[in-house]
């Protein structure tokens, strides 16, 4: 349920990331009426005698999200006009008295907040943006007709909770964030990166760096879960610390399946495409090694999940480039997961059908488990939830062992009372002396 008013009852269906419906129901009479089933409609509220949804792929909005609406009185259905400006939609919430909007935006990973007024089919900004700096932007919410509550960090700055009046057009901060003294201006904002990929698809990311950089820094490469998910500057201690304390520059990227950049980016990795999510990777080390700050040498590549399997697939595409690779709780082998009984269309829109066996044949030949000879001797750092039911606990101790019998560098982490992620202040020690012992050997080989 997104919202009720005046006995309606706005639902969701959820098929998939990319495909949302939505649907009002009325208690009065008993019936489901349909509101949106083309496109994909994530977001949705009642206004006075109007519902609102953000929509995306549907004929009125095409490739880019929009917002839409249908009048109770006419039936009338239109696109709404936002302000000029407006990058990437994120979120549109309306005022307690249904007379404001609160419009919620992206531009490279940066959110910013602005208030508008409806008239007709478009809202008019009557507060133009009013954060500054560059942050992530949660969990915002009308306190009041004149009061905005939000919160907002990056990475070198823990969440805080601020409160924004629209008449004053001041904001107050409710919660005062500490960085640790070890921490403190020791890393500098997070820079927004773009790179070109093999197909000139323009992929992007961030780069977090140490203020002070001796030579050329290491860099390690982070590659999110998902892969419908995007990974976004919030604040981490742990970057922070590998940042401060070994100078390494960390890359978080956004490769293509990222959720935030259009339907057809993230389905751009779907089934037989799942390989140029990997070159991807690749495009992001040529990038690196233009980097004049940048050490392509000491190239470390880190993936969560299904991260950690892209992690391991550019290991063995780019043996030379890749110096160590980090797999936290990662996908092995796709085969083997939709060979599991809790597999459900979802998974098989994201990753295939497992009864295509043309499919199948293809995605083995990209599986790190089914290629351990291609393994060229890269350290690997990989950990394993005993309690994970998402990826088969086989094909990863399988994995292990093809690795270790062959003589490669192996830490492995077995966490008895963890799922499907492995976390925690002995992981992180456990990964920092890992980096710490990969840079150090690089350096007698000077």
């Amino acid at each position: 349920m997104l919202d009720n008013y005046g006995g309606r009852i706005l639902v969701k269906h959820w098929k998939s990331s990319s495909n949302q419906s939505l649907y009002i129901y009325d208690t009065i009479s008993k019936k489901l009426v349909k509101v949106e089933d083309q496109g994909n409609s994530t977001k949705g509220f009642f206004g006075i005698n109007r519902v609102f949804w953000l929509s995306e792929g549907s004929p009125e909005c095409g490739s880019e999200v929009c917002l839409m609406s249908t009048d109770f009185k006419t039936g009338g259905k239109a696109r709404i006009r936002l302000p000029d400006g407006i990058a990437n939609l994120q979120d549109v919430k309306i005022s307690p008295d249904k007379k404001l909007f609160l419009i919620q935006e992206m531009r490279d990973g940066i959110d910013n907040l602005r208030v508008g007024r409806l008239r007709k089919n478009a809202i008019a900004e009557t507060v133009a943006p009013f954060v500054w700096g560059n942050y992530v932007i949660w969990n915002t919410r009308w306190l009041s007709t004149k009061e905005i509550v939000y919160t907002t960090e990056n990475i070198s700055k823990p969440a805080a909770i601020e409160v924004f009046n629209i008449s004053t057009k001041r904001s107050t901060s409710w919660t005062k964030e500490r960085i640790p003294p070890q921490f403190e201006n020791k890393v500098g904002p997070p820079e927004v990166i773009k790179w070109k990929s093999f197909d000139g698809r323009e992929i992007s990311g961030y780069m977090i760096k140490p203020r002070k950089i001796e030579g050329r820094s290491p860099v390690l490469v982070f590659v999110h879960g998902g892969p419908q998910i995007i990974d976004r500057p919030v604040f981490n201690s742990q970057a922070l610390r590998f940042a401060a304390h070994l100078g390494i520059t960390v890359i978080h990227t956004n490769i293509r399946g990222s959720k935030g950049f259009g339907l057809e980016f993230m389905d751009a990795d779907n089934g037989p495409k799942r390989n140029d999510a990997v070159k991807d990777v690749s495009a992001l080390l040529d990038w690196v090694e233009k980097q004049l700050e940048l050490d392509a040498d000491r190239v470390f590549v880190r993936g969560e999940s299904y991260g950690g399997f892209i992690a391991l697939a550019s290991a063995m595409r780019e043996p030379t480039r890749v110096m160590a690779v980090i797999a936290e709780y990662p996908l092995v082998s796709i085969r083997g997961l939709l060979g599991q009984s809790w597999i459900d269309e979802f998974v098989i829109a994201e990753y295939g059908d497992p009864k295509d066996a043309d499919l199948m044949k293809q995605l083995d030949e990209l599986s790190p488990l089914n290629n351990a000879d291609r393994w060229s001797g890269v350290p690997l750092f990989m950990t394993r939830g005993k309690l994970d039911e998402r990826n088969p606990e086989r094909d990863v101790l399988g994995l292990k062992s093809q690795l270790q019998q062959r003589g490669n560098e192996v830490w492995f982490i077995y966490a008895k009372e963890a799922g499907h992620g492995v976390a925690g202040r002995y992981v992180t020690a456990a990964m920092y002396e890992f980096l710490k012992k990969q840079l150090k050997e690089k350096e007698k080989d000077k």
